[in-house]
C-alpha cells in the first residue's frame, strides 16, 4: 500500500486555523490588558430613618400583610 499524499488545501486549513486561534488570543490579551484596574466600591453611610419614614414602612408592611390574608376571588 502506498501512502496517499494529502491535498495542499489540508495544510492551508491547518495553517489558517492556527492563525485564527493566534489572532483571537492576541485580541483577548489586548482586551484584558486594557481593562482598568478594579477599584474599591464606594460605601455611602446610611442615614437613620425619620419617624415618618418608619411609620410609612410599618403601614406598608401592614398593608402587604392584609393584602396577603384577604381572600381573593
Amino acid at each position: 500500500m502506498s501512502a496517499k499524499r494529502k491535498q495542499p488545501w489540508y495544510y492551508y486549513a491547518i495553517i489558517q486555523h492556527i492563525a485564527v486561534c493566534l489572532a483571537v488570543a492576541v485580541v483577548l490579551v489586548g482586551v484584558l490588558v486594557s481593562l482598568p484596574e478594579p477599584t474599591e466600591p464606594k460605601v455611602y453611610p446610611i442615614r437613620p430613618a425619620t419617624p415618618a419614614e418608619e411609620r410609612a414602612h410599618e403601614v406598608q408592611q401592614l398593608a402587604d400583610l392584609l393584602d396577603a390574608i384577604r381572600p381573593h376571588g
